[in-house]
């Protein structure tokens, strides 16, 4: 892989790839009766690719990793940005499922999503062998969507412990609990609880800073256990532009603790490494 922001790219594995097909019609949905469509469009999509396909767009060296071949799929990916590479593994073959969205004028959208082929344990076999190699140097990889039909709900779990030797950052970005839940008992030993916290996410198009460790200063969300008391470590120093990301941070806008930080002005958001300098004027 060429290099990125950091010197390294990043790898998605789109787990069940979809081709998203949009039909916009002109009148409201009639239930039972036949109705022509405007417009239709169609386009690889799947969290994974997507999240790919956004990255290469914004100058990142990026992987798209899919779990099989299909060139009907293949055959909607013409046009990508030049650092996006797509592998598909070789050998197997699948027809990927087709996500139906109808679009009223109105806006109002009725979704029918097909659950996708069923992989065998030799197509997870070959699919996870494929992303192991694909993510040697890669600074992240990111496990994109719901699972196939066929992969157990610790498939994820099982990924992240074989990408360990590769040195890289994995990032699982799914909205099923059930294969949130196999990767903290598995890989973490973690004890459920209601919610949790991660580390920030740093953007930064300065990879050659200074290491500092700081902490972050705000007025939002809950500052005592989120920002305050958190002393974060940046391998990469802080520069101003550079993008703070707080993943899993929605859930604490329902927080009923959280809504007295909205009762005071926001406050400007500094990294304060030990002595002034120019980002904290």
């Amino acid at each position: 892989m060429s290099s990125n922001t950091h010197g390294r790219g990043v790898v998605t594995l789109t787990a069940n790839p979809s081709i998203d097909r949009t039909v916009v019609l002109d009148a409201p949905l009639a239930r039972g009766e036949v109705q022509r469509a405007v417009t239709v469009i169609e386009q690889a999509a799947g969290k994974g690719m997507n999240v790919a396909r956004v990255l290469a767009t914004s100058g990142v060296d990026a992987i798209a990793v899919l779990p099989f071949t299909d060139d009907a799929y293949l055959a909607r990916l013409a046009e990508q940005p030049a650092n996006l590479t797509v592998a598909p593994v070789a050998g197997r073959r699948h027809r990927s499922r087709t996500n139906t969205a109808i679009t009223e004028p109105s806006g109002t959208t009725t979704k029918v999503n097909e659950p996708g082929p069923t992989l065998s344990a030799d197509d997870l076999d070959a699919a996870a062998s494929a992303l192991v190699e694909a993510a040697d140097g890669a600074a992240w990889v990111a496990l994109s969507g719901a699972l196939p039909p066929g992969a157990p709900d610790d498939w994820y779990a099982s990924l992240v412990a074989s990408l360990a030797a590769s040195g890289c950052k994995v990032a699982i970005d799914t909205s099923d609990a059930d294969q949130i839940r196999p990767f903290w008992a598995a890989v973490l030993g973690y004890v459920e609880q209601e919610d949790y916290l991660v580390d920030p996410l740093h953007v930064t198009d300065a990879p050659d800073g200074e290491e500092v460790e700081a902490y972050l200063v705000g007025a939002y969300c809950i500052e005592d256990e989120l920002i305050l008391r958190r002393r974060i470590r940046f391998p990469y120093g802080v520069e101003p532009g550079d993008v703070i990301a707080i993943p899993n941070a929605a859930g604490y806008f329902m927080h009923i603790l959280e809504s007295a930080s909205h009762q005071i002005p926001l406050a400007k958001n500094v990294v304060y490494p030990g002595a002034l300098d120019d980002i904290d004027r």
